[in-house]
Parts: structure tokens; C-alpha cells; sequence
């Protein structure tokens, strides 16, 4: 609770330094998670290769994966690229895109609606899609959460490997989820994965999108909320697991993590 206040404070600062991403990584082998351990799990997360800067990205959909809109504000869908791998310098596949649609309320000074869809051109991605949570998350304090991306593992860089660590709630706004660094947590590059918990069928569930933190990377992460912008995403693409649905159709056995 005490770095609530210094989080909006610095919210602007820490959003403007990840909206940039080449300022963080001028390259696909640009850095990690910190405090987390390397993984396979999960390909449909992957590194989103912005003009040759880094950010993260999710699959919730056969042709669509999810992302920050700081990320790709003004940026080309045609030199943007979807990779999957647990490197970022050699991904097992690339994915051309052909539409980004950025939150129309995204607002780069203050972060607000900090939520991307982009489209995978003529492809359907071969992995486990998110769901995403519609679900209030008033009571959602303490909770143990999972982050995945291929950023930095400190504030001086990292390797591009991609990375799981955990953390937990801190205390949620009506945009925002909060956590501090309680093992892990989410530094530049990360930004637009996921942070997500199983749910009762073993699932990935997408609670939020990871959106900012400190410039130290040691101290808090936030996380732009998806239940308040579904009517967005679902207006975007179509086509999105909730929480509670089966899916038929979008998850597919195989790809899940052991």
C-alpha cells in the first residue's frame, strides 16, 4: 500500500520510458523477467518485435494476440512482428501483422486504457489462447499472480530469454492492478504480457496486461485491467474467451503447460 501514491507519481515517467521501446532495446535480443526462471511454457506468449524494439505479447484469439497500447501507439503493422520462442533472438516462429487497433481512449500521459488487439496476417497461431477475466476484482488482494515476458532483468538489461516469476496483488483501482516486487516482477520489454492466474480447468486467465513499473525495476508493477475494457477487445476482435466459458474451438489440447 505505502508505493500507491509514489506509483501514480511515477506513473507518467514509467510509462513514458516503456512506451519507447528502443530507448530499452534497440534489438530482438534486448533482456528479461526479473526475478523469474526461464520457460517453454505457455508459447502463446510471445516477443513483440515493434521496428526492431521489444515489448511482449499474448494469443486470445486463432488470429489475434493482445498487448499494450504504448507499445504500438503510431506504430506500422508492417514492421510488426509476433515471435514465439523462449528466445527472442532465435524464435521457433514469426508472425507478420496486418492491423493494430489501439484503445481509442489509450491517453500516453497518464496510461489510462493502456490496451492493443493486433491481427496475425494469414495465419492461425498454433498455441494455447488466454482467456480473459470479466470477472470484478475487488476482493482480489493477496493473491498469488503469474507474469511472463521477455524483458529486462534489471534496471542495467537482460538476455531476451523469455521468463515466468510470480507476485502477488497489492491493491487494485478502477484501471489498475498493483503488486510489488514479492519475488518477481515485470521491468522494461515486459510490458503488454500477461499477467495471469489457472483456472479451474488449468487454464491461463489473463487478469491484466502489464503496463508500467518503477524505473528501478525493484520496487512496483502495474497492470492495465481487461475486465474494464472487454467491451473493447471483444468489439476488436470478435472473438475472446471469458472466464467460465468452454472455448470450444479457441483452446487446444496439446499446447498446454505440463
Amino acid at each position: 500500500m505505502r508505493y500507491a501514491a509514489l506509483s501514480r507519481n511515477l506513473r507518467c515517467a514509467a510509462v513514458l520510458a516503456w512506451a519507447l521501446p528502443a530507448a530499452a532495446a534497440a534489438a530482438p535480443n534486448a533482456p528479461d523477467i526479473v526475478g523469474g526462471q526461464p520457460t517453454t511454457a505457455w508459447p502463446g506468449v510471445g516477443a513483440l518485435v515493434i521496428d526492431g524494439s521489444l515489448c511482449t505479447a499474448f494469443a486470445v484469439a486463432p488470429q489475434w494476440v493482445m498487448t499494450a497500447a504504448h507499445c504500438v501507439s503510431g506504430a506500422a503493422a508492417a514492421t510488426t512482428f509476433f515471435e514465439i520462442g523462449a528466445d527472442a533472438a532465435a524464435p521457433d516462429a514469426t508472425f507478420a501483422i496486418d492491423q493494430i487497433t489501439v484503445h481509442p481512449n489509450y491517453n500516453g500521459n497518464d496510461g489510462t486504457s493502456d490496451l492493443a488487439v493486433l491481427h496475425i496476417k494469414n495465419a492461425e497461431l498454433p498455441v494455447t489462447y488466454f482467456k480473459v477475466n470479466s470477472q470484478s476484482l475487488t476482493s482480489a488482494a493477496g493473491r498469488k499472480i503469474y507474469v511472463i515476458g521477455y524483458g529486462d532483468t534489471s534496471s542495467s538489461g537482460g538476455s531476451g530469454t523469455k521468463r515466468i516469476a510470480t507476485t502477488a496483488i497489492d491493491s487494485v483501482d478502477s484501471s489498475f492492478i498493483y503488486s510489488t516486487y514479492a519475488p518477481g516482477g515485470t521491468c522494461s520489454g515486459d510490458s503488454g504480457g500477461p499477467a495471469f492466474v489457472y483456472d479451474a480447468d488449468g487454464f491461463p486467465l489473463a487478469l491484466g496486461v502489464t503496463a508500467f513499473g518503477d524505473q528501478n525495476c525493484a520496487l512496483f508493477n502495474g497492470f492495465q485491467r481487461v475486465d474494464k475494457l472487454l467491451v473493447f477487445v471483444d468489439a476488436a476482435i470478435g472473438l475472446s474467451c471469458h472466464d467460465g466459458d468452454s472455448c470450444e474451438g479457441i483452446l487446444r489440447n496439446g499446447f498446454e503447460a505440463p
